[in-house]
């Protein structure tokens, strides 16, 4: 064996990769000259003085160019105290273990949706597991909500007798759609749209977030939530031949739109979803086109109003919680303001108002009509601050107008002028006064404001009764392990006023949890097999059991 006596840097080799793997300049000129330059190229931060170094300066020499136009360099991982990994030290995260504990996809799916590639990644193993739990278990319940309703109707079996795909067979028995199918549809294509954008300028964490969002948040949290009671529809209803369409295509979409990121996840349900299809569905989803978008489908008002709809309806939810009201116990209207005076159409109001089960939607003039606000020093944070400054502090704390006290909760500081000084004021040296008007409960969130009227009537009541028999039946179906179609017969051991309310929604309550009969007897005569329950404040018990079932 004898040494070459030319020996190089070896990162030449590295550095002359556009050209050595074509062997150019001595053939294959035409496909050399198509793909130089590349679009990308991607290696960590190591790599600054040797790979991107090289290719640099070779290309450079030889084209007075780079040889890339975009360069991704990914930072360094440390553990999540932000500490260098060292098997000295005892803070390496084993990359294995994380894989076989989590999932390749998860943990591929954590690392891009934290931090975005060039910035140090604190890898912290509890970030991974709330990342399945939180996106994929969410995905992974929103197909398998899909898959229950559609496999009690056979909607693959009908689809493969019509010899035609899933996607194409539900879409021929489709009815119109509504204004929230509308709203999904559109929020879809506006997150294709973004995604798109996003991945066209390399920005892999702001594509990953954005799918993140869509999914938890709009299809998981607001559509599926809103639109349960559809898929309970009968035989082939088109309205939930629509909700099952509709769900199906964004399902197989956001498969699409996951693929770069979790190729084997979102393949695993594509395939679930395709089933045995006879139509011309590509066996993965690897083998299918990057979803685009429609901008005809999209309509920017609708999301705006929509969007609004979401904050009101947070705020309404936590007005209830402050009242202790549950949301199944209905309430007679819900006053909304704005500060640009925006207003919503009634189809939007009413996806609200069935939200918050509330009857009316109303706007409000003056939220000061409802709601005012005063403040007063907390002295045990102040004295340490004001010292002997401390009265005149608290004075000019107590004059703070309506207006400021409103910035001062936006904003979480405030600064007060007393006595030639200013002091800044922090959000735990203040203690907000809460006025309401009697019988309603207010939030606000900067220009947002709403009210409810919290006044229960005898029918309001009632009906909160009901709803909550309503849910307190389907817990023990659940647990009980019936079949969601499943026919059942109640009985109901309770006194008034609880029989009363029962009596009046009885064919509501049936209608809900497929009782072919509810029986009411006092309670005293509950026997051991009925299952005790507070009902908003009434002692019942109840039995639930199976007379038949879907093909008995």
């Amino acid at each position: 064996m004898k040494r070459v006596p030319e020996v190089i840097d070896v990162w030449f080799d590295s550095g002359a990769m556009p050209f050595a793997q074509w062997h150019y300049p001595f053939e294959n000129k035409d496909r050399f000259d198509t793909l130089f330059p590349a679009e990308f190229i991607s290696e960590a931060v190591d790599q600054t003085r040797g790979w991107f170094y090289s290719l640099l300066a070779i290309s450079t020499m030889f084209y007075d160019q780079p040889c890339f136009k975009n360069c991704i360099v990914i930072e360094f991982v440390v553990d999540k105290e932000g500490k260098k990994m060292s098997k000295h030290v005892g803070n390496v995260v084993d990359p294995f273990l994380m894989v076989d504990t989590y999932g390749a996809d998860a943990v591929r799916w954590y690392m891009l949706v934290t931090s975005h590639p060039w910035i140090a990644l604190k890898f912290d193993p509890e970030g991974v597991a709330v990342v399945q739990r939180k996106y994929f278990d969410t995905f992974k319940n929103c197909y398998a909500f899909w898959a229950l309703y559609a496999n009690i109707d056979n909607v693959a079996d009908e689809a493969a007798r019509k010899k035609v795909g899933v996607g194409e067979y539900l879409r021929s028995q489709a009815g119109p759609e509504t204004l929230i199918d509308r709203w999904v549809l559109s929020r879809y294509h506006s997150t294709v749209k973004d995604v798109r954008d996003a991945l066209d300028n390399y920005n892999l964490t702001r594509a990953i977030r954005l799918v993140q969002d869509f999914v938890i948040e709009d299809l998981s949290n607001w559509y599926i939530r809103l639109n349960r009671s559809r898929f309970y529809g009968s035989g082939d209803d088109p309205d939930k031949m629509l909700v099952y369409s509709r769900l199906y295509d964004i399902l197989v979409g956001v498969c699409g739109l996951m693929a770069p990121f979790a190729p084997f996840f979102s393949d695993y349900v594509y395939r679930q979803l395709r089933g045995a299809a006879t139509g011309q569905e590509p066996e993965s989803i690897h083998l299918t086109s990057f979803p685009a978008f429609d901008a005809a489908k999209i309509e920017p008002q609708l999301e705006a109003e929509m969007a609004l709809v979401q904050k009101l309806v947070s705020l309404a939810l936590s007005a209830r919680k402050r009242k202790n009201l549950k949301v199944r116990q209905p309430l007679t209207r819900i006053l909304t303001h704005t500060e640009d005076g925006r207003t919503l159409s009634p189809e939007v109001a009413e996806v609200m108002l069935k939200e918050l089960n509330i009857k009316r939607a109303e706007p409000m003039d003056d939220p000061a009509t409802y709601i005012s606000f005063g403040a007063k020093p907390v002295f045990s944070r102040l004295g340490p601050k004001l010292g002997k400054d401390i009265g005149a502090g608290a004075e000019a704390i107590k004059k703070l107008t309506p207006d400021e006290i409103k910035r001062f909760l936006a904003d979480g500081h405030l600064k007060v002028a007393f006595d030639g000084r200013t002091v800044d004021l922090a959000p735990e040296d203040v203690e907000i006064l809460r006025n309401e008007k009697d019988g309603f409960a207010v939030e606000s969130d900067g220009a947002l404001t709403v009210a409810l009227d919290v006044t229960l009537t005898s029918d309001l009541v009632d009906e909160g009764f009901a709803r909550e028999i309503v849910n307190k039946v389907q817990n023990m179906r659940k647990t009980s392990g019936f079949e969601v179609t499943d026919r059942i017969r109640i009985r109901l051991f309770a006194d008034e006023p609880l029989t009363g309310a029962v009596g009046r929604y009885e064919a509501y309550i049936c209608a809900e949890t497929l009782a072919d009969s509810l029986e009411r007897a006092e309670l005293v005569r509950a026997d051991q097999s009925a299952q005790e329950w507070n009902i908003n404040g009434q002692r019942a018990a109840l039995t639930v059991l199976r007379t038949n079932s879907a093909g008995g």
